[in-house]
């Protein structure tokens, strides 16, 4: 069974909101605002981050790549915070828009991330 360092009733903390320019996303409530001009990938990858870590507890595979996005954010194994959530979502939204990555090992999981949950 996998271990999520104490991540099992935590998502962030309490007063964490996601903002990216006018757009938020609070992990606590799993709600998106979504300015007029943004689109909604903006923000996707803090969505997807919120997912991961609930249901990678008992997952592995899921497990491995919330350990990926951890060194990635430089998370040890604490609760992530919004500017965690707001790096990872960021590095997403340039992957999905650009196909380049500055992290080779996340790679694997925008592709997977996208062919499963976001129709281009």
């Amino acid at each position: 069974m996998s271990k999520n360092n104490n991540q099992i009733n935590f998502i962030c903390p309490e007063d964490a909101k996601v903002f990216i320019g006018e757009s938020s996303f609070d992990p606590n409530k799993n709600a998106m605002d979504i300015a007029k001009d943004d689109d909604i990938t903006v923000l996707f990858g803090a969505w997807y981050l919120r997912l991961l870590i609930k249901y990678s507890i008992n997952n592995d595979i899921l497990a491995n790549e919330l350990n990926v996005i951890r060194k990635f954010v430089g998370n040890n194994g604490e609760i992530f915070t919004a500017e965690q959530y707001k790096v990872f979502s960021l590095e997403f939204y340039s992957y999905y828009k650009n196909e380049k990555c500055s992290y080779k090992p996340l790679e694997k999981i925008f592709q997977s991330i996208i062919k499963n949950h976001i129709k281009k």
